[in-house]
């Protein structure tokens, strides 16, 4: 007996929906009655303007009247709205240089859709100051402002995405400022002496993003506003005052530093402790404190960056450390782990190549740390011969090397850069100790990523 999609449960449709890209809900909607109003809400569900073309500001203007034909049915649907400024653009006339003139209106359509938006979740809005400049007096800030439930917001870190983000009636959790492309100056030259993240945010905000405007969460040490809910910061560019960040942000469990610029001789930082710290750059950064998970993205290619190194993990004795060394006396590096993180419970390592050698070297000279896990990556090439007896083999000299670790992987399928970590291709063996001498046994897949999930838990505690 056949059975029609729409003869599935409730929970099964839901499912399936859920996984429809905008072009297939669009397919199934124009199918039948019931495929139309299983499928408009996923089809809804996000809303892109972010092309820039003569027709683009035609083309809002008719999705919008399509909205308003049926407000109650249709605008609930609508839960992520992202926004291009230029997308709303007129072409008024062509300049001397052969490029159009553009005209900007209050796209007063437009707000009429968000005045109703009472489920909009997410909020991208780009290179929106021409417009909103056009909207000034007019009804279309007051509705971005009206918003009731937004719950992440991605915009620019410019003086009008902040003053917007000061008129919010949403609280939202995650907020990302992001450097505004093709942009001649640093943004922060354009804030007034003292700018900062706009005090009502501190309640609600969990998760924050500020590239290239890190000031503005400097200042709000100077304006004793704390933001006591926040859990996860990422910071990229020029910052001048990381003890102030670490006043303003005091529960604060993730640190990512993505090519940040320490003003030098600035006062040390100091957090209690942080779940995870992220850093593609500067080793010498002002903090102190423990850190339960290093991520290093940066390649440990020169010898001289090894003090840097060294003094990074006394200063966070982590339990869990990622780093990549590309350099052929790596073995010193990790006599120096050994003996700067006394509580390391599982590395995974980045090498210029899995060579055998160079792997069990490695595994020696951390014979005294307490690795409950350690893994193997590469940043060139594989050796010519990685099959499953290769493999085995190799893990169980290194369980000899290291007497306390019980799980040890390698990564012989794919590449490992220094950016992103490849634990997701790394092959796992468990050590077993209890008979004469140690054995080795490759992990089933799902018993490797239970495996991986303790690793990465792990405490020094």
């Amino acid at each position: 007996m056949s059975t029609s999609l729409f003869s599935l449960n409730d929970d099964v449709l839901s499912i399936i929906l859920a996984h429809l890209s905008t072009r297939d809900a669009c397919q199934l909607t124009m199918t039948c009655r019931t495929g139309h109003a299983l499928a408009m809400p996923q089809f809804l569900s996000e809303v892109k303007f972010l092309c820039i073309s003569p027709r683009s500001a035609g083309r809002i203007r008719q999705f919008c009247a399509f909205m308003l034909a049926d407000p109650e049915r249709r605008i609930p649907c609508l839960r992520t709205l992202r926004l291009l400024g230029p997308a709303f653009a007129l072409p008024e006339s062509m300049g001397p240089d052969g490029s159009a003139n553009l005209r900007y209106e209050c796209p007063c359509h437009l707000s009429r859709v968000l005045q109703q938006a009472s489920r909009l979740r997410a909020l991208h809005l780009w290179n929106a100051a021409a417009l909103l400049r056009a909207s000034d007096g007019c009804c279309f800030p007051d509705a971005l402002a009206g918003l009731p439930a937004l719950d992440v917001v991605h915009t620019h870190g410019r003086p009008w995405a902040c003053a917007l983000l000061a008129r919010t009636a949403s609280r939202p959790r995650a907020l990302h400022l992001h450097a505004e492309r093709g942009l001649a100056r640093p943004p922060t030259s354009d804030f007034a002496a003292g700018s900062h993240l706009p005090a009502l945010l501190s309640a609600a905000l969990e998760e924050l993003r500020l590239q290239q405007c890190v000031a503005l969460a400097e200042n709000l040490y100077h304006a004793s506003v704390i933001f006591p809910r926040l859990r996860t910061l990422t910071l990229s560019g020029y910052c001048a005052a990381l003890a102030s960040i670490a006043s303003v942000f005091p529960a604060l469990r993730t640190l990512r530093l993505q090519d940040v610029t320490f003003a030098a001789g600035q006062p040390i930082a100091a957090w209690p402790v942080l779940e995870g710290l992220q850093t593609n750059g500067d080793l010498a950064m002002p903090l102190v404190g423990r850190v339960r998970r290093l991520e290093l993205q940066v390649s440990l290619n020169v010898h001289e960056r090894m003090p840097l190194f060294v003094a990074l993990l006394q200063r966070t004795t982590p339990a869990v450390l990622f780093c990549t060394v590309a350099h052929n006396r790596v073995a010193e590096w990790m006599k120096e782990v050994a003996g700067a993180a006394p509580g390391l419970r599982y590395l995974h390592l980045a090498l210029q190549s899995l060579d055998a050698r160079l792997v069990t070297s490695c595994a020696a000279a951390l014979g005294d740390a307490p690795l409950k896990g350690v893994s193997f990556g590469y940043t060139a090439r594989l050796p010519f011969e990685r099959d499953e007896r290769w493999a085995a083999s190799l893990a169980l000299k290194v369980a000899a090397c290291v007497p306390s670790v019980q799980y040890v992987g390698f990564n012989v399928q794919g590449f490992s850069s220094v950016v992103y970590n490849d634990l997701d291709a790394v092959t796992w063996y468990n050590v077993d100790r209890a008979q004469r001498g140690a054995q080795v046994e490759r992990l089933t897949d799902w018993r490797a990523e239970q495996v991986l999930g303790e690793l990465l838990v792990a405490s020094t505690d």
